[in-house]
């Protein structure tokens, strides 16, 4: 994280952190972090009943398998691979994406 200076100063500075991203834990620590739109504060049950979208769409960096694993476990299924720059870098990620239980119509 330390290697792209922003992305770094936007986790520290509560105000510019805002509600958007949030930790996850186990028992045994930190297992990784996500982020929401506006739209998806308070989480994937409250986007769904408030804005009843047909998907849910993520993206998650391909070394990270044991998040990848979580998501597969949540539903989600791995729609393509694309080359992200992000923290100094470039990274393969992947997309994923989840239909929401209660998909609007077409």
């Amino acid at each position: 994280m330390d290697d792209d200076p922003d992305d770094y100063e936007e986790f520290l500075d509560p105000v510019r952190r805002g509600r958007r991203y949030y930790s996850v834990y186990t028992e045994s620590g930190l297992m990784g972090f996500f982020s929401f739109t506006p739209q998806e504060q308070e989480g994937l049950t409250l986007a769904e009943k408030a804005f009843a979208p047909r998907l849910f769409v993520l993206s998650v960096a391909t070394l990270n398998q044991r998040a990848i694993q979580a998501y597969e476990k949540a539903g989600f299924v791995q729609t393509e691979t694309f080359v992200q720059q992000t923290n100094g870098g470039s990274y393969d990620f992947i997309r994923m994406i989840k239909k929401a239980k209660r998909a609007a119509p077409l």
